[in-house]
């Protein structure tokens, strides 16, 4: 791998190593672009889980800076988030979003009245109706234009294992709406670092799903390899090396530059 745009910090307080300190081991493993993405922040929401602060985002994007200033002669650092779409006044997102390089949406709960009560976590959906509303979110959220790329599109199949022709039909949707919002569907290799599931009695990773991808490749989405790394010890190891060869077994449309990202949204 020569990019990364999924790299977490220590400030979601899930993840270890500031941007110093994956940006020094990126370039011993020879990155030309890395892109951090972590958490965006949205106090009062417990579901979400261990992640930065409102009153620490700009402590985050001054880090980033610095670090983008530092090593501008060994490696390009852009500055993203990853962030849940929510069904609120764009106000939110502007007051976050601006002057960002690349937007990721990571899709991390959901609700099935399309708001922030009675969340359930997308890693923990059990029935067709759950699963049914997290891709109905997906698609939702891509219309808006407003994300660049969708972190593990399949994290759905985590806890509805059983891929039958419900997980199929959502399958196609979030596929078919990330084709036609031209928006890239992210495979994403830290799934290989969780316990692994019983799929027709042979144990794989809860996600990226081979089933998922098949049919990624079917209705011809844009994809990208992202780590999702969490440490800088995970920005290549065995573990990523697996996931190359069996990603690259799907012969998908890739891109893997901000700028190969940019021009794909725009059409080009």
């Amino acid at each position: 791998m020569k990019t990364n745009f999924h790299t977490h910090h220590a400030l979601c307080r899930h993840a270890v190593g500031i941007c110093d300190d994956y940006a020094k081991a990126a370039i011993t493993s020879g990155y030309e672009e890395l892109g951090f993405s972590d958490h965006a922040p949205k106090d009062g929401i417990p579901l979400l889980g261990l992640r930065m602060k409102e009153a620490e985002f700009n402590k985050y994007i001054q880090d980033v800076s610095q670090a983008k200033l530092k090593y501008q002669n060994d490696l390009k650092i852009y500055l993203g988030v990853e962030i849940e779409h929510w069904y609120y006044p764009d106000d939110y997102y502007q007051n976050l979003l601006q002057d960002l390089d690349y937007v990721i949406l990571g899709q991390h709960a959901i609700s099935l009245q399309k708001d922030d009560r009675n969340l359930k976590s997308s890693f923990a959906l059990s029935n067709p109706e759950e699963i049914r509303a997290y891709g109905e979110v997906l698609c939702d959220a891509m219309s808006t234009g407003r994300y660049d790329i969708v972190a593990h599109p399949d994290l759905f199949l985590n806890g509805y294992i059983t891929f039958d022709e419900i997980a199929k039909k959502v399958t196609k949707k979030i596929c078919e709406c990330a084709v036609k919002t031209r928006t890239i569907l992210e495979y994403n290799i830290n799934g290989y670092r969780r316990s692994q599931v019983l799929v027709n009695n042979k144990r794989v990773p809860p996600y990226p799903r081979k089933e998922f991808w098949t049919i990624a490749k079917e209705v011809g989405v844009t994809s990208i390899l992202s780590i999702d790394a969490h440490n800088p010890m995970h920005l290549y190891d065995q573990v990523i090396q697996k996931a190359e060869e069996e990603f690259q077994r799907y012969q998908l449309r890739v891109v893997q530059t901000l700028s190969e990202i940019k021009a794909y949204r725009q059409g080009k």
